[in-house]
């Protein structure tokens, strides 16, 4: 599937692929209609707890197809991030969504506590 930003016509900005454990195959019919993640469809449904989940971000080449679909330049520079989700130790869905380089940003902040789990005062 095409993603792109809510309520807005603009440029796509990533294309996802979703893998669904057959058990719960019943749900692909809802995917389209569910504002929400796929994880909680499914935990919804079937009282599934998703517990951890475990992201890889790596670089990537933009596919003809997937370049086409996201009105980008086919070979172009992409960042690729597969998700699975798990439920008590076994993998219940995992997405796979590549995103062209200049659609995707990610920040992180990291801040130092003491031992007693409160901020540090810089020194």
């Amino acid at each position: 599937m095409v993603r792109s930003q809510p309520g807005q016509e603009a440029t796509p900005i990533c294309w996802t692929e979703n893998f669904i454990d057959p058990a719960y195959e019943q749900i692909i019919e809802q995917i389209d209609g569910h504002p929400g993640l796929i994880a909680d469809l499914i935990g919804k449904t079937f009282g599934v707890v998703v517990d951890e989940v475990q992201q890889i971000i790596r670089p990537a080449i933009l596919s003809a197809t997937i370049a086409e679909a996201l009105s980008a330049a086919t070979g172009a520079p992409a960042l690729e991030i597969i998700r699975r989700y798990v439920s008590a130790g076994k993998v219940v869905y995992v997405s796979a969504s590549t995103h062209p380089g200049d659609r995707f940003e990610y920040s992180m902040s990291l801040r130092r506590q003491t031992s007693w789990g409160t901020p540090s005062s810089g020194e």
